[in-house]
């Protein structure tokens, strides 16, 4: 294989995370995605990797995927990071208190409030934190 430039790019990159996935090697699959980001080339599978290793059952207990949220909203991505939130919440992966709150101030920016409120009271119902 030839590449253009002598250096490989989100394609490849997303090749080897795929093949890293479907063996099960969680790490080295970070480690490429971890790679791709320091490179700048901008990973298309970042959150629907992260997605799919819950799916799994894959991601580490505690996993915090708030830096995933702050990267989203502040890439003005807030409707993907509201899905990744809802979707690893449903998964059993609970968001941080940090998550939450970032993502709250992303959907108020982009004049989301229901989905602000729809998350601020998902929040109150698992406890996350408390009115007192």
């Amino acid at each position: 294989m030839k590449l253009i430039d002598g250096r490989p790019g989100v394609v490849i990159y997303n090749l080897l995370i795929n093949g890293y996935l479907k063996n099960g090697d969680f790490e080295e699959a970070l480690s490429s995605l971890g790679i791709l980001d320091e490179k700048g080339c901008r990973p298309n599978v970042g959150s629907d990797l992260v997605i799919d290793f819950s799916r799994k059952g894959l991601l580490p207990k505690g996993f915090d995927y708030c830096g995933l949220v702050e990267k989203l909203c502040g890439e003005a991505d807030v409707a993907r990071a509201f899905r990744v939130v809802n979707v690893l919440w449903m998964n059993g992966n609970v968001p941080s208190l940090i998550a939450c709150t970032t993502l709250i101030e992303g959907l108020r920016r982009s004049q989301r409030r229901d989905d602000a409120f729809e998350l601020m009271e998902k929040m109150l119902k698992d406890a996350l934190f408390r009115i007192s």
